[in-house]
């Protein structure tokens, strides 16, 4: 298993996560019968899973800000030189482009890109879970850290650690590859979206490598596996054991299925319990793309580690992302 740069897509939204009304315990709290889970790596639940975050996230404003970018550009469109030194085309600019095109054709794309992804994170181990009848899904991936540093050292009391990368997104950006392909190459096409994954990867050098360093530094030993975990070392090399970790993507509650109460909750945290807290893995990472999804995730014991903005538009406000984490640690 390589350790390059893994696609997030866009930040789960967990859809109409909750009405205005409804707090987040009422959410995610379970019944006295959890509602059944079942995990698949099927082209079945791929396609059901790729559904369910088309209808979660199609008017997401990241996820559209994403689809403007495959458009030909508008004649004459504002554009700005950014900080690597290119000429790209306003963030509003960008939205304008959805104009031309309709709600369904976005919808199809947020369905085409989404089964592409998952097909991707499949191949290298990932696995889909749905609960309740597919009341909610998730997509979970199996990620291999880069090697820390020459110049690593762990704080032997806390998960702080020195010689962690300190590069901005647009210097990291050179530095890695997105399946294949250099994420300075991707940028000249998909500027919006190679940004993104370029800040996601910085906010990861901060937050997330350091724990696994520390684990690999440390030999740590793992309990008893799952089946899922023990696949994903499979695929991985000796040195590489430690720098493994968890990432959930692709999460959702589809808002065209009947709620099932606890199925959000079902399809995410029996899977954290069991690699951090009794296996023994250093933590499990996450991008939130909404208030509401990162207020649900916390409930369950993630923690924000960074926010990140991307698609600023002339008056510098964005689309904040939420970094969280599940760690040892917490």
């Amino acid at each position: 298993m390589s350790a390059t740069a893994s696609a997030p897509a866009a930040p789960d939204v967990l859809g109409t996560i909750a009405t205005k009304n409804e707090d987040i315990e009422t959410v995610v709290k379970s019944t006295s019968s959890p509602p059944p889970v079942t995990t698949s790596c099927s082209e079945e639940y791929i396609e059901a899973c790729a559904r369910s975050n088309k209808e979660a996230s199609r008017h997401d404003p990241l996820t559209t800000l994403f689809q403007a970018e495959k458009l030909p550009p508008i004649s004459e469109e504002p554009a700005f030189t950014d900080k690597m030194g290119l000429s790209r085309p306003t963030y509003s600019a960008l939205r304008s482009r959805l104009t031309r095109i309709s709600q369904t054709e976005v919808e199809n794309w947020i369905y085409e890109s989404s089964i592409d992804r998952i097909r991707s994170k499949v191949r290298v181990g990932a696995f889909v879970v749905e609960a309740g009848n597919w009341a909610a899904t998730t997509t979970w991936e199996p990620v291999v850290a880069p090697p820390p540093p020459a110049d690593f050292k762990p704080d032997p009391h806390t998960s702080a650690a020195t010689g962690e990368s300190s590069e901005p997104w647009f210097e990291v950006m050179k530095l890695i590859s997105l399946r294949g392909e250099k994420l300075s190459d991707l940028y000249a096409k998909k500027p919006v979206y190679a940004e993104f994954i370029a800040r996601i990867e910085v906010a990861r050098r901060k937050h997330l490598y350091p724990l696994l360093w520390k684990a690999q530094h440390n030999k740590s030993t793992y309990g008893p596996l799952d089946e899922h975990t023990e696949k994903a070392l499979t695929m991985c090399t000796q040195d590489q054991k430690h720098l493994l970790f968890w990432h959930l993507s692709l999460t959702s509650r589809n808002p065209a299925v009947q709620r099932v109460q606890g199925a959000v909750r079902a399809v995410i945290e029996p899977f954290v319990r069991k690699w951090v807290d009794e296996i023994g893995m250093s933590a499990v990472w996450l991008e939130a793309g909404s208030p509401r999804a990162r207020d649900v995730y916390g409930y369950l014991g993630f923690r924000v580690v960074d926010e990140i903005v991307v698609g600023e538009d002339e008056k510098g406000s964005g689309i904040k992302t939420w970094c969280m984490v599940y760690a040892k640690d917490r």
